[in-house]
C-alpha cells in the first residue's frame, strides 16, 4: 500500500474486509507478524491499533493475534470497501 494513503483509514477498511471474509470462511484466529524495516516504521503500531493482541517479540519482529470469535472487526469511519465476487 502506498505511504500516501497510510493513516487515511484505507488500511483499516482493507483489514476489516479481509477479517470479515476470513470469518465467513470459518476462520476464528488470525496470527500476524510485523517485521521492522527502515521503510515501515509508520505502521509499527498497526496491529495494536486494530485490536490485535501482542503474542511476543521485540523491536525487530513481533507477533500478533486476532480472535474473530471474541473481538470486533475494525471498521473505518471514512472508507468503505465494496466486495465483489
Amino acid at each position: 500500500m502506498s505511504c500516501r494513503v497510510i493513516g487515511r483509514e484505507v488500511e483499516k477498511a482493507f483489514l476489516g474486509s479481509l477479517l470479515l471474509i476470513l470469518a465467513q470462511r470459518g476462520i476464528v484466529r488470525i496470527t500476524a507478524q510485523f517485521l521492522s524495516t527502515k521503510k515501515n516504521s509508520m505502521v509499527r503500531n498497526f496491529y495494536r491499533e486494530n485490536g490485535f493482541s501482542f503474542i511476543g517479540g521485540d523491536d525487530s519482529a513481533s507477533s500478533w493475534a486476532f480472535d474473530l470469535s471474541t473481538q470486533s472487526v475494525p471498521r473505518s469511519e471514512f472508507v468503505a470497501a465494496i466486495l465483489e465476487a
